[in-house]
């Protein structure tokens, strides 16, 4: 009989250590995520446009597209280049998430070619990376609840977490079982967010150029009665 209890305490601290690897390569992989020489090697896809307009009225054109889309203006160099803030930290889409878009107009010609480079918003991938690693800390703290539950309730020993299996301060399987099945759900629910949140960011950032691709092929068909 304490060899079955043994192989089932056993059991539940390898799934629980399972669990908690699992949450911090996770952690870990959003801290690459973040890291700086990602952020910069994708930085350097480009979105491009040529418009058949002076290099002054390109400009005027590209700046009333970008307020009638709502972004905010960072900084700007008339007619060479336009910086913009676009999104908000609660977007989960490409178009949606927080970033900064840089818009550089040259005269070609007769025309104007204008490039965009786009970058992520540093506060929406350090909610992301904060809001994760807070997750998998919680998960893994719930996981150990469970298992010290059970412990408790297969052994009679008390352990760190015995108070919760209590009820008005005496052992009642029935509450007991509800703790367990309660911490369990909840590191699972919590383990399925963090799962949800990576595959956001693996969708995002490949796409991030996604606004300005938009926003530069709006610039074409052109009317110079709208300038």
């Amino acid at each position: 009989m304490l060899r079955k209890r043994q192989r089932k305490r056993n059991a539940t601290s390898s799934k629980y250590i399972a669990v908690e690897n699992s949450t911090q390569r996770a952690s870990q992989w959003l801290l690459q995520i973040n890291h700086p020489s990602i952020m910069d090697a994708s930085e350097n896809a480009l979105s491009e446009n040529s418009l058949p307009l002076p290099v002054e009225q390109a400009y005027a054109r590209l700046k009333n597209t970008l307020i009638k889309n709502k972004c905010i203006i960072i900084e700007e160099k008339p007619p060479k280049c336009i910086l913009v803030k676009q999104g908000s930290l609660n977007g989960i889409r490409p178009k949606s998430a927080k970033k900064t878009v840089n818009f550089y107009l040259f005269p070609e010609g007769t025309g104007t070619k204008i490039t965009s480079s786009t970058k992520i918003a540093s506060d929406w991938t350090n909610l992301t990376l904060i809001g994760n690693i807070l997750a998998a800390v919680l998960t893994a703290i719930l996981l150990w609840i469970a298992a010290d539950i059970e412990n408790y309730m297969q052994t009679a020993k008390p352990n760190s977490w015995t108070w919760l299996a209590q009820a008005h301060g005496y052992p009642d399987l029935q509450y007991t079982t509800f703790m367990i099945n309660l911490t369990r759900a909840t590191a699972i629910f919590l383990a399925l967010t963090i799962a949800v949140e990576i595959l956001i960011v693996i969708y995002v950032y490949p796409r991030k150029n996604a606004f300005a691709q938009e926003t530069l092929q709006s610039l074409r068909p052109y009317d110079t009665h709208h300038l």
